[in-house]
C-alpha cells in the first residue's frame, strides 16, 4: 500500500537481527515489524499463476460495463500522438459558415483509396432491414419519418446514381435503434461506419477516434447536487448541426428508398453521422470551439459549456434565481451562434425559465445514463420534487440462470454516484463467488444460489423505486461546508462514502451523502488491516475526485475509519 518511493522515509535506524535465514525486526514510523526471509523455500511449495483462454467479445463489454465505474482516476492521461494530430487536424481544417455552423474534415490516417467496395453487403443489410420494416407499421413509420427530416433538413442528399463516383463504391450500412420510453426521439437511426469493405478496410478503420475532452458524468453530477437552482436541457440534433466538408462526403454514402417498387437510390449524409469513428470528437470539439470563441466575452458561459455538458445533454446551476434567469439565457444565445438549439428545458424552479420556451418542465423526469437503452436500473432526477429517484424494472425472463445471464443483467445496474452501493455490492460478491465455483458462461449456476440470492436480490431491487433522495446536497445561503469520508471493510468488501456537512447563516447544521464507491475484496487471501487500508485508500481517492469536481469551497476534509460497515 506504500509506494516504493515513501517507504525509505518511513524507515528508523532501529534494528534487531534474529540470526541467519530468518527475519529481523525493524522499527519504523509506524511502530515495529517484521520482515525478510524465512528460510529456504522448497521449489514444492511455489504457487502457480495462470492465465485462461480469452473470453468473447460480448462477456468482455459487459465487464468493462459493470466495472469500469469502479475506477478511480487518481492522475490525469497525456493525449497519445493520434489523439494529438486529431487536434491538429481540427484546427487547421475547420471553419464556420455565414450562419455562424461548423465545417469540418474528416480526421483520416489514411488515404481513402484503402476503402475498397461495400455496395453488396450495404444493399444485402438493406433488404433485411426493408424486410422487418414491413413486419412493424409502427417502426417503418418512425423510419421514413426520420429520414424523410434528414433530406428536408439538407443533411441528407440523393446523389444521380449514374453520376455516382464508381471509383469509390463504399457504402455504409444502417439500422435503427428503437427506445419506447424515450423522452424525446423514439427511434433513432445508427449508421454502421464499420462494415468492412472488399480491401478488408471499414471507414472507422482509417478515421483517427479523437480523446475524450468532456468531463465524467459522476463528475457532472456531483456539481449537479451542490446548487440551489439547477436546469437541464438537451441539444437537439447535436452532431448533424456540424457539417461535414463537401470533398469528405464521398464516404458517407448510403442506400435508402421509401418504396419497395424503387430502385435503390444513393444518397450522401452531409453533416457529422452517428455510428462513425470521430464523430463524437468532431461534434464535441465544435462545441468546446464555440466556448473558446467567447470566453473572453462570457467567461462563466464558457466554463459551463465546456464543464457542465455529458455529450448533448446540459446538467448545471446557480445559487440565485437571478444568475440562472440571466445565464440560461446567455447559454440558449451564445449556443445558438453555431446552430447548436437547445430543448428540452428542466427546471426545479419554473420561474427561471420564464424567457426560454419549455414543454411543462414539471411533468418530466431526467434520466442520467451512459447511453445505453439497455440500462434496467437508472438514476433519475424529478424536477417538481427536486428528488433524485431510481427506476427499477423487474426481470424474471431468463429460464436458465448461467454466470452470463447474471453478468448481462448486472452490467445493467447504473449507479454513478453509489447512492445505493451497499444494495449493488451483493450482486458484486455474487460474481465473484461464481468465480470460485469454476463454472463456464452458460453452466446453470446452483439452485441453492439461484433461489437464496439472486432470485431474492432481483425481487427486492424494485424496492428502490421507492426511494427519494434530496437533490441539493448542501443548504441554502451556506456559509461553512465541511467534507467528511469514511471508509471501512471487511474480508469480502471495502468501500468509502462521503458526506457534506453545511451551516447556514442562523447556524443550523444540514449533513446529506453525496457519493460512495463499494468494491469487493481480492480473491487471493488479504489480512484485515490491509483491506482497511484500501478503503482508506478509496476513501482519500474519492475525496480527491469531489474536491476537484465540486465549485465549492470545502473548509475542513475529515476522514474517518468506521468498524463493520459491511
Amino acid at each position: 500500500m506504500i509506494g516504493a518511493d515513501l517507504f525509505w522515509y518511513v524507515l528508523s535506524s532501529e534494528q534487531i537481527s534474529l540470526g541467519k535465514n530468518v527475519p529481523v525486526l525493524q522499527n519504523t514510523k509506524f511502530g515495529w515489524i517484521v520482515t525478510g526471509p524465512l528460510g529456504k523455500i522448497q521449489q514444492n511449495d511455489l504457487t502457480s499463476c495462470n492465465f485462461g483462454s480469452t473470453i468473447e467479445q460480448q462477456i468482455q463489454e459487459d465487464l468493462k460495463k459493470f466495472w469500469e465505474i469502479e475506477s478511480l482516476e487518481c492522475s490525469v492521461k497525456g493525449f497519445s500522438q493520434e489523439e494529438i494530430a486529431i487536434e491538429k487536424h481540427f484546427i487547421a481544417n475547420t471553419k464556420r459558415n455565414e450562419k455562424g455552423e461548423f465545417i469540418v474534415r474528416l480526421p483520416l490516417k489514411m488515404d481513402i483509396s484503402k476503402l475498397g467496395s461495400s455496395r453488396a453487403q450495404a444493399t444485402k443489410r438493406f433488404l433485411s432491414l426493408e424486410k422487418r420494416l414491413l413486419k412493424d407499421n409502427n417502426i417503418s413509420f418512425l423510419y421514413h419519418d426520420f429520414t424523410r427530416e434528414y433530406i428536408q433538413l439538407g443533411h441528407m442528399t440523393k446523389i444521380n446514381n449514374s453520376k455516382t463516383d464508381m471509383s469509390l463504391d463504399y457504402f455504409m450500412c444502417h439500422h435503427g435503434v428503437y427506445r419506447q420510453h424515450a423522452l424525446t426521439t423514439n427511434l433513432r437511426v445508427v449508421f454502421d461506419a464499420s462494415l468492412p469493405s472488399s480491401t478488408g478496410y471499414s471507414l472507422n478503420n482509417i478515421q483517427m477516434v479523437g480523446p475524450i475532452i468532456q468531463q465524467d458524468l459522476v463528475s457532472i453530477l456531483m456539481r449537479f447536487t451542490q446548487h440551489s437552482v439547477v436546469f437541464a436541457a438537451n441539444c437537439s440534433k447535436m452532431y448533424r448541426s456540424v457539417w461535414v466538408a463537401l470533398e469528405d462526403r464521398v464516404v458517407q454514402k448510403i442506400l435508402w428508398r421509401f418504396n419497395t417498387n424503387s430502385t435503390l437510390d444513393t444518397y450522401e449524409l452531409n453533416t457529422v453521422t452517428y455510428g462513425t469513428a470521430a464523430a463524437s470528437f468532431l461534434a464535441i470539439r465544435c462545441l468546446f470551439q464555440l466556448a473558446y470563441d467567447i470566453e473572453n466575452d462570457y467567461p462563466v458561459v464558457a466554463n459551463i459549456i465546456k464543464s457542465d455538458f455529458y455529450v448533448d445533454d446540459l446538467l448545471t446551476g446557480f445559487e440565485s434565481k437571478e444568475d440562472a434567469k440571466q445565464i440560461i439565457s446567455l447559454i440558449n444565445n451564445v449556443l445558438k451562434q453555431g446552430s447548436f438549439v437547445l430543448r428540452k428545458f428542466y427546471s426545479n424552479d419554473p420561474s427561471v425559465l420564464v424567457n426560454i420556451p419549455h414543454d411543462d418542465p414539471l411533468s418530466k423526469i431526467v434520466e442520467f445514463e451512459e447511453n445505453d437503452n439497455k440500462k434496467t436500473l437508472g438514476l433519475i432526477w424529478c424536477p417538481s420534487q427536486d428528488k433524485l429517484m431510481y427506476s427499477v424494472k423487474e426481470d424474471f425472463s431468463s429460464s436458465v440462470i448461467s454466470k452470463r445471464t447474471i453478468l448481462s443483467e448486472s452490467s445493467k445496474v447504473f449507479d454513478p454516484l453509489g447512492l445505493v452501493s451497499p444494495c449493488i455490492i451483493i450482486v458484486k460478491m455474487l460474481l465473484q463467488h461464481l468465480w470460485l465455483k469454476k463454472l463456464s458462461w452458460d453452466d446453470q449456476v446452483p439452485q441453492s444460489i439461484v433461489h437464496t440470492i439472486w432470485k431474492e436480490f432481483k425481487s427486492q431491487l424494485v424496492c428502490l423505486n421507492e426511494l427519494r433522495i434530496d437533490r441539493h446536497v448542501v443548504c441554502p445561503n451556506y456559509q461553512y461546508v465541511e467534507m467528511h469520508c469514511f471508509s471501512e471493510s471487511s474480508e469480502k468488501a471495502y468501500g468509502a462514502c462521503i458526506y457534506l456537512k453545511s451551516l447556514d447563516i442562523e447556524g443550523q447544521v444540514f449533513v446529506n451523502l453525496l457519493t460512495s464507491k463499494a468494491k469487493v475484496a481480492p480473491l487471493q487471501s488479504i489480512s484485515l488491516p490491509r483491506l482497511e487500508l484500501c478503503g482508506a485508500l478509496t476513501s482519500a481517492r474519492l475525496a480527491n475526485k469531489v474536491s476537484k469536481a465540486l465549485r465549492l469551497i470545502v473548509v475542513r476534509r475529515v476522514f474517518w475509519l468506521t468498524q463493520q460497515l459491511f
